[in-house]
């Protein structure tokens, strides 16, 4: 069986490098391991989870859906019994979860970016100068 894995390599070291950053310098313990391997394995399971609200091959991302949520549950069981307020985290992470299925399912993902990037300037333009300002606009334009 050939493991399902999204083919956005440079995201896989975007989502562990500040994970294990922040892990080493806040001195590590054992659950952090287990956290690792939870948060791992939640990126795994993203790209076939997302790809189910595309309506194809479902059959194939409904058991890798399964087969990474398993292994993620049972990888965060440990870190959540260390540190049970992981659960608040969880639950503030899920609305962003609904907002990544609403623009997978209606195979609108650029708008997402695009959306995040006016509401970014929106409200963070006011408080620059223009130099600053010309900077952002360019850093969010819509692509």
């Amino acid at each position: 069986m050939k493991l399902l894995i999204s083919n956005q390599y440079g995201a896989i070291v975007m989502a562990l490098l500040p994970f294990v950053y922040g892990m080493l310098l806040a001195a590590p313990v054992w659950a952090h391991f287990f956290l690792l391997l939870a948060w791992f394995t939640m990126y795994l399971l993203s790209y076939p989870m997302l790809s189910l609200f595309k309506g194809k091959n479902i059959a194939e991302y409904k058991k890798w859906t399964i087969i990474y949520g398993v292994a993620a549950f049972l990888f965060a069981l440990p870190a959540i019994f260390y540190n049970w307020q992981i659960l608040f985290f969880i639950a503030a992470m899920f609305p962003f979860v609904l907002v990544s299925i609403y623009y997978t399912k209606k195979k609108d993902e650029r708008n997402l970016l695009n959306d995040y990037h006016a509401q970014v300037y929106e409200k963070i333009s006011p408080s620059l100068n223009e130099e600053e300002k010309e900077w952002l606009k360019d850093a969010t334009r819509a692509i």
